[in-house]
Order: C-alpha cells, then sequence, then structure tokens
C-alpha cells in the first residue's frame, strides 16, 4: 500500500497541526507575522496551472528544504505526514529527499 505523504514547514512556538488544525495553525501563523505559506508559495517558483499534483508536491517540498536550510532550526522546522501518521526527520522514511535534479 502506498500511503500518501504530505511535507510542509512550521515555525517551532506554533502550538497548531498544520495537518489537522489548519485554520488555527494559520491564524496563529499569522499573527505572529510569520506568513509561512506566502514564504513556501514565493520559493515555489516552477509551479504552473499545468504542473501535476507530484509536481506541485515537489516543488513544495524544495521550498520547505530551502526554508529549513536557510532559516535554520531556530525557527522553523519540516513536518512530515504519511498516511494518517506525523513522522519526525529521524524517521527512516524521512531520509530519502527528492532528488531535484530529476
Amino acid at each position: 500500500m502506498n500511503e500518501k505523504r504530505e511535507v510542509f514547514v512550521t515555525t517551532i512556538d506554533n502550538p497548531y497541526n498544520y495537518f489537522d488544525e489548519f485554520d488555527k495553525w494559520f491564524s496563529y501563523d499569522e499573527s505572529q507575522g510569520y506568513h509561512t505559506c506566502s514564504f513556501v508559495d514565493n520559493l515555489s517558483l516552477n509551479m504552473f496551472s499545468d504542473s501535476t499534483d507530484k509536481e506541485i508536491e515537489e516543488e513544495i517540498e524544495r521550498a520547505v528544504d530551502i526554508i529549513v536550510k536557510f532559516e535554520g532550526d531556530q525557527k522553523y522546522k519540516k513536518i512530515v505526514r504519511i498516511g494518517d501518521k506525523d513522522i519526525d526527520e529521524n524517521d527512516e522514511r524521512f531520509q530519502n529527499p527528492i532528488d531535484y535534479d530529476d
């Protein structure tokens, strides 16, 4: 069975779960002035109206990886959900980053 994999980024201080409590997560994020969704959107340069779902997911993950790499782990963290389970970066399933050169 191939479970759906979702990736996004959140600030370490946001008490809400992006996947389960998006409205609360978004309100908190905006109220703190982070504007994380806009940040990801601005870095997701290769999304077009004819992009496939897979291409969009890969582009979002690329943007997330850039944010975490350059903004550091003091503010942002990558969050991953496979199926209905959130996993942490030490999980072996997390250790297979997307090859952006394909």
